[in-house]
Formats: structure tokens, C-alpha cells, sequence
């Protein structure tokens, strides 16, 4: 197994020569590591150039393309058989390499390759949570019931997949602005076996990603959701998958809700809640029903309360 590392990097200047340094500081090395600079407007570009330039292939997008152009740019370069994606303000632990080898040759039928993360928030560390996974290791049977009411099994920067895998799901979507991993995790989810380990071989840098959602005055379904549906009705799920998206659909919808709530666009919210295609009725719906009725300060205080406790 040969290993490619595929690294988008747009305004991380701050963050990528860690990034670099934990993949060199690796107990098993890479085959290769490539950056792909899509239209950044700092300096990241000219500390790889600077620090890097023989050990790292530098590919440039004139202007900003967005994140899936940019893996798929680092996939067709990619001299590996299994690329391994991170993005540049997230960083690996030493033996997260040597793990993505050992999964594969204990699981060598499978594909998809990843390992346990651990967020931080600039100033300490909390490990993902999640209780459908592997307690050590082990393959996901089912992928879509490990997305519900837990930390997500699969991050970017977590995962491993064989580059053949890739070109038969056709890389990832570059038409949505949101949610495109899942749909890549999603379909490779359906057609390939899916081995875990439950190391915490990742950091993923909450601080560094943080955006600026609860600004908007209304949150939409992520357009993720949509492709995942037409998976659904188009028979490209498994039928043993079908309940379990189903159910993580609805969650999705549901999480829309409470961040609508936390914005305190509660018309919108009871607009979802009333009439969305793709909501059940489970007493989170109910609940959340309930919380239209809470004021939205204490609503917030509610959620990030019930975050701690998941």
C-alpha cells in the first residue's frame, strides 16, 4: 500500500507547516504528499514553497475553486493506490499512519481505511464520541446508523481510500457547497467495506474551522441531503442500509431545526418541523416541537448542555 496525502490548503498559512510536520513526524512514512493551493490569499503558499519544496509536490489553482476541486486535483495527481486526505489546519499523531497499514492488512478486503480523532478547541482536547463503532477495531456494518446521535466515524482528515474506489464514485461533487464529504463517505459506504480504528490518531482543530453559521438569519437543509435521498430512490443503498439513512435524514432535517432555534428563527424552524418530506415522528420531533416554545438564550443553554452529555 502506497500512501498519497492529499492536503487542500486556502488561507491556512497559520496552520499548515504543523500540519506538514505531523506527516513528517510519522513512525511509518507516506509515499508522497501533495498540496494543492486553491487560490489563497495569505502566505501558505510561500511557507511550503520555502520549507518544503523538495519534499512535497505543490499543485496551484489560479483562483479559489472550492475544496472538492481541490481534493479531486490531488486524487488524479496522486502516484499512491490509497490516498489519505487532510486538511490543513488538522493535524495527525505519529502513529496514525502506521495504524491505516495495519487496518489494511488485518482487513484487507477493505477499501476504506480510518481511525478514531479527538477535537480541539485551542485550548484542550475531547475524543469523538461515538457508541455504534468498534470498541478497538473492526469493520462499520453499518455506516449510516454510526452517523446517528453521535460524533461522525468519518472526518476528512481521518480517512484512507483506495484511489480506485474513488474513480468508480467519481470523486467528489463539485456542485454543492456544503456537505460533500458525506456524500463521498455515503457512497463509498455502499459499495466498499469500511474498517475503524478506534485510536485517536486525529486531531481536528475546531478552533481553526470555525465559522460563521450563526450569523445567517436562516439556516437551509444541507444540499446533501438531496443526493443522499436520490441514492435512496435511485437503489444505489443497500436494503440493509435503507432504515438507517432513512433515520439519519431525519435527524439531519432535525438538526437544521435546532440551529434555526439557536438563531432564533422559530418560523422557519416550525415550518420544517411541520411539513419536511424527509422528518418522522420520534419524540425528538416532538421535543423539538416543545422548544419553539423556550426563549432562545435558554434554548442555547439547553443545547450546549445536552452536547456535553451525548
Amino acid at each position: 500500500m502506497k500512501i498519497s496525502v492529499i492536503i487542500p490548503l486556502y488561507n491556512k498559512a497559520s496552520y499548515i507547516r504543523r500540519t506538514l510536520e505531523s506527516i513528517f513526524a510519522q513512525t511509518v512514512p507516506v509515499f508522497e504528499i501533495i498540496v494543492i493551493d486553491d487560490g489563497s490569499t495569505d502566505n501558505g503558499v510561500e511557507i511550503v514553497e520555502s520549507g518544503y519544496v523538495n519534499d512535497v509536490k505543490l499543485l496551484r489553482h489560479d483562483s479559489n475553486q472550492g475544496v472538492s476541486t481541490a481534493r479531486n486535483t490531488g486524487i488524479k495527481a496522486a502516484s499512491g493506490d490509497f490516498i489519505a486526505f487532510l486538511d490543513a489546519d488538522d493535524y495527525w499523531q505519529p502513529q496514525h499512519v502506521s495504524v491505516l497499514y495495519q487496518l489494511r492488512q488485518k482487513y484487507p478486503q477493505a477499501n476504506v481505511l480510518c481511525a478514531g480523532y479527538e477535537f480541539y478547541d485551542g485550548l484542550s482536547h475531547r475524543a469523538f464520541r461515538n457508541m455504534h463503532l468498534p470498541k478497538d477495531r473492526g469493520v462499520i456494518d453499518d455506516y449510516f446508523k454510526a452517523c446517528c446521535h453521535a460524533d461522525l466515524p468519518i472526518t476528512a482528515s481521518s480517512v484512507c481510500v483506495a484511489k480506485t474506489s474513488l474513480d468508480a464514485i467519481g470523486l467528489f461533487p463539485v456542485d454543492i457547497a456544503l456537505g460533500e464529504d458525506q456524500i463521498v463517505w455515503a457512497k463509498l459506504a455502499c459499495s466498499e467495506t469500511v474498517a475503524f480504528d478506534a485510536s485517536l490518531t486525529v486531531v481536528y482543530d475546531l478552533s481553526a474551522s470555525r465559522g460563521k453559521e450563526f450569523l445567517k438569519d436562516k439556516t437551509l437543509p444541507s444540499p446533501h441531503t438531496q443526493i443522499l435521498t436520490t441514492m435512496l430512490e435511485s437503489g444505489a443503498v443497500p436494503d440493509g442500509l435503507h432504515r438507517s439513512l432513512e433515520y439519519l435524514l431525519h435527524l439531519t432535517i432535525l438538526n437544521c431545526v435546532k440551529r434555526n432555534l439557536q438563531i432564533g428563527n422559530k418560523k422557519y424552524a416550525f415550518e420544517l418541523l411541520r411539513k419536511h418530506e424527509l422528518l418522522c415522528w420520534d419524540k425528538y420531533r416532538v421535543l423539538a416541537f416543545v422548544c419553539l416554545m423556550l426563549p432562545t438564550a435558554l434554548l442555547n443553554k439547553v443545547f450546549s448542555y445536552a452536547r456535553n452529555f451525548r
